[in-house]
């Protein structure tokens, strides 16, 4: 991709952001469609030594950041860069999480980081770094402090109670132990009590939860909205800023904001760079179309020139033969931007091949609840509907009654309970009774209104669930407390394989990845439960799992219930991984006995990367050489004894998902 910052380095935009930025100015970058900007912002860089930006404002900041990471920018050129996070509304901004992650981001910038903001979100009131250091709490080694009250205080500044500390703003207490990490500090810091008194104050190391050094203080920053009275803008340390697209600055402003902040929007109107630019079509699939259209745009000029984009290696041959079947004059390359432009100032045109060849959005039907649902309102209850009333047990509904009281009428609710007792329920209370859930066409027996039955009933279900809590409570706790296997963070493999899957993300997707590659980040077991309806795309988010543990050296073992999705598995993983020379193997009946003794042997030898089987993955005969994830498809499927075996299995994998 240096391909994009070359050609720009010498572009008279780039020459003027650069003198821009070197001298301190602001600048706005506008009329940029698709990359674009990326590509500009990227060949500023390289002709800038150490300056750069102190606040970047934009419509999308990940995308920004994305395409800046696939450039290579932020590691050559950037300490830093903060996401500001955005207050959407009033509540919000009295959020004190939200308050004090914009604190440690107005703390980050004042240390030399470049901040990422939406124009909304930089112009949102943030604590003045002066004001929260006043209203810090402070400790010192030897001073008296009750650990409780000391906790309450922490919880109500916006700190969260977690089981272990692993980012800003979380807290845990652990005996006489307090963990948390300030939102302002490099390290979190473990706090240890001896009665009332604090007993000694360490920092210690986030990954390995180990004492790394003693302190003589803590200072806990926390924010109120109280403290919330100044812009980013009034805090911006100096240097110059750079706005990116047509963002109206200058009229969101209004009498209230400071000089400064007007000062630099009218700079700003002073100081803009015309991207000239437009986007590309996508084709839909009409790839015969869109090589003759970009052929046709460059027999305008013989100057323009076409970079096209592969997300692999197998699509850049791929576009390679359809450019010179139909005599397209091409430069294919490997990568990846948020969408491709037409630049008609330097001549140049960059197409990816997901905007030449069709990639469908994936549709995402509605989640289904069998059986019945809790009820949220009257329409969803229907004459002789079986429902629970929280009070006196299973009835049915008969309908609604009018009743008059104290001289209203009012609208009731007719349940129809065991010995056709009969209760009128207001419709003000209808948070009292919810939709029966149960096995489909099974009649429920009904209760009796004033006997004892249902209440034992709900004292033995309400037993079972803290009985059941409190086991799964201490199952997690040992797996926090032993520990796991933290997988790096991704690499550009991971980024090409995600790249090549032929359809668009759903949110929801995407959200499940990012989470699951963060808990596989993160130094201790995971087990993850993945639910969707068909078509989700659950197997695509397994999969970029599986790749993360394979691309960090580990084996995966995928779990099925029936020979058939097994081996629906192994075709998908096969096609899905062929380009990346992952070693895939099948343990089911549809391979014969020497195949299976084969994929026996190569597993414990290490030399399969991922294996994919039914109950035979059971097995006492199968071992691993480096098992580092487990997949299970549709856990519920497997018996009582499977899942003791699945729990042997979990512990020699750091990580595993249902």
């Amino acid at each position: 991709m240096r391909r994009l910052r070359d050609l720009y380095r010498d572009d008279p935009r780039v020459v003027a952001a650069a003198e821009a930025i070197s001298g301190d100015r602001p600048l706005i970058v506008g009329a940029c469609h698709g990359g674009l900007v990326t590509a500009l912002l990227a060949a500023t860089a390289s002709r800038l030594a150490s300056a750069w930006p102190r606040l970047v404002v934009c419509n999308d900041p990940a995308a920004l950041r994305d395409d800046l990471e696939e450039l290579g920018v932020v590691a050559a050129h950037l300490p830093e860069i903060d996401r500001f996070d955005a207050v959407e509304d009033d509540s919000a901004a009295a959020d004190h999480s939200s308050l004090n992650r914009r604190v440690a981001a107005i703390e980050a910038l004042a240390k030399g980081a470049v901040l990422l903001a939406t124009p909304r979100s930089a112009q949102q009131p943030v604590p003045d770094l002066g004001q929260v250091a006043n209203s810090s709490i402070v400790l010192k080694a030897g001073e008296d402090h009750d650990l409780h009250t000391l906790v309450d205080r922490l919880v109500d500044a916006g700190y969260k109670v977690a089981s272990v500390v692993e980012g800003r703003g979380e807290l845990a207490v652990r005996g006489g132990i307090i963990d948390v990490f300030p939102w302002i500090g490099e390290h979190p810091l473990r706090l240890e009590f001896f009665g009332d008194q604090v007993e000694a104050i360490r920092r210690f190391d986030v990954f390995t939860q180990e004492s790394i050094a003693k302190a003589d203080e803590a200072v806990l920053a926390t924010a109120s909205g109280s403290l919330a009275t100044r812009t980013l803008w009034e805090q911006l340390p100096a240097g110059p800023v750079l706005v990116i697209g047509d963002l109206p600055l200058k009229g969101r402003l209004d009498k209230d904001h400071g000089r400064r902040e007007v000062r630099i929007a009218r700079q700003l109107e002073e100081g803009a760079i015309d991207g000239a630019s437009t986007g590309v079509d996508r084709f839909r699939g009409d790839l015969r179309r869109g090589l003759s259209e970009l052929k046709a745009a460059a027999s305008e000029s013989r100057e323009t020139k076409i970079i096209l984009l592969a997300r692999n290696e197998e699509a850049k041959l791929e576009l390679e033969a359809h450019c010179a079947d139909h005599a397209v004059t091409a430069e294919v390359r490997i990568g990846r931007l948020t969408a491709g432009w037409r630049d008609q100032e330097s001549a140049l045109i960059v197409v990816h091949d997901f905007e030449l060849a069709e990639r469908q959005p994936v549709k995402r039907r509605g989640a289904r609840i069998a059986g019945g649902s809790p009820l949220s309102s009257l329409t969803d209850l229907k004459r002789n509907d079986h429902v629970v009333h929280l009070k006196h047990g299973i009835g049915v509904f008969r309908g609604m009654a009018t009743l008059e009281k104290r001289g209203f009428l009012e609208d009731y609710l007719l349940l129809e309970f065991a010995e056709g007792s009969k209760l009128y329920v207001p419709v003000d209370a209808i948070d009292l009774v919810q939709k029966f859930i149960g096995a489909s066409g099974a009649k429920p027996e009904l209760s009796k209104i004033g006997g004892a039955a249902w209440a034992k009933k709900r004292a033995r279900a309400e037993k079972a669930i803290e009985d059941i809590s409190a086991e799964l409570l201490e199952a997690q706790a040992r797996r926090v407390a032993a520990g796991g296997l933290a997988f790096p963070a991704d690499g550009p493999d991971q980024r090409r394989f995600d790249s090549a899957f032929p359809y668009e993300e759903t949110e929801d997707q995407l959200a499940a990845v990012r989470e699951i590659r963060a808990d596989m980040e993160r130094p201790m077991a995971m087990d993850r439960l993945l639910c969707g309806d068909v078509g989700f795309g659950k197997t695509e988010v397994a999969m970029r799992a599986a790749f993360k543990a394979v691309a960090a050296g580990w084996q995966v073992a995928v779990l099925a219930p029936t020979t058939l999705l097994a081996e629906q598995h192994v075709e998908t993983f096969s096609e899905r991984f062929a380009a990346f020379g992952t070693r895939i193997a099948g343990l089911n009946r549809f391979h014969t006995a020497s195949e299976r003794t084969a994929a026996l042997a190569k597993t414990a030898a290490g030399e399969v990367d991922i294996i994919i089987g039914t109950h035979a993955l059971l097995t006492d005969k199968l071992h691993f050489a480096k098992l580092g994830l487990l997949v299970i498809d549709e856990e519920h499927r497997f018996g009582v004894k499977h899942k003791e075996r699945l729990r042997a299995l979990r512990g020699d994998a750091p990580g595993s998902g249902a």
